[in-house]
């Protein structure tokens, strides 16, 4: 099974296109995620088609056969965030890589879009270097996950770049954590017409995060402090009742 790059690959497609928007004064940055977060993505669906007869789908087949896939946050330093992703495909094969984003720049290797910067607003670029920044964040609304709702930034982008005979259209939607930072959703679709029309869309979601959860249950521990606190308080109330009503 050959290396998959999960969103690198498809992304270099789509910067061809996402030339638009407009720059905004650059917040501070910085990380929101801790070393040993993890989180996992599913409903991975990949499609591509062409109807170009000698076209070929050659380095895309491992996308359409992936289940899930999860990245593990291994070193956060500075601005940048180093992960690893394990890719679980259908026939129970896994591959491991490793990657970085710096969560200011948008510099990385294999990582874009998974981390950006914590407690961006609404007009802040996703990232400051070159075009990321000029892709800034549309909206901020709560959007309800497993683990509960959550506040989430969320951009959108369609660009549509004319240079007859050439036209390609590019649809971008991405979903993250305000808080952390986590990419929690993204969704692309490409158009690209020269004489042929080939289409390329991608989507994944997060379907869990040891990020934001929170226990079920209170713990033992927790549990007799408490029973000893009630206790205690009880005790001493009824001493001083009994003081009082001896007096």
């Amino acid at each position: 099974m050959g290396k998959v790059r999960i969103v690198s690959a498809f992304l270099s497609i789509a910067l061809l296109c996402a030339m638009i928007g407009l720059s905004t004064a650059v917040p501070v940055r910085w990380p929101g995620v801790n070393v040993g977060n993890t989180f996992s993505y599913g409903s991975v669906s990949f499609n591509w088609y062409s109807d170009d007869p000698n076209a070929t789908s050659t380095g895309w087949e491992d996308m359409n056969e992936i289940e899930w896939f999860s990245v593990t946050v291994e070193s956060v330093v500075g601005t940048n965030v180093t992960g690893s992703t394990l890719s679980h495909f259908k026939n129970t094969t896994e591959v491991t890589e490793g990657g970085w984003v710096d969560v200011d720049t948008g510099d990385n290797d294999n990582m874009p879009f998974f981390f950006v910067s914590a407690n961006l607003d609404v007009n802040d670029s996703i990232y400051s270097g070159g075009t990321y920044s000029n892709w800034n964040i549309s909206e901020t609304f709560m959007k309800t996950y497993p683990e509960g709702s959550r506040e989430t930034n969320h951009l959108n982008m369609t660009v549509l770049v004319s240079n007859p005979p050439s036209y390609n259209y590019v649809s971008i939607n991405v979903y993250w954590d305000r808080e952390t930072g986590l990419l929690t959703e993204m969704s692309m679709i490409m158009n690209s017409t020269m004489i042929y029309t080939t289409n390329w869309s991608l989507s994944f979601e997060l379907t869990e995060t040891n990020l934001w959860a929170v226990p079920e249950f209170v713990g033992l521990h927790q549990a007799l402090l408490l029973l000893s606190s009630l206790t205690l308080v009880t005790l001493v109330r009824r001493r001083r009742l009994h003081n009082t009503q001896n007096r």
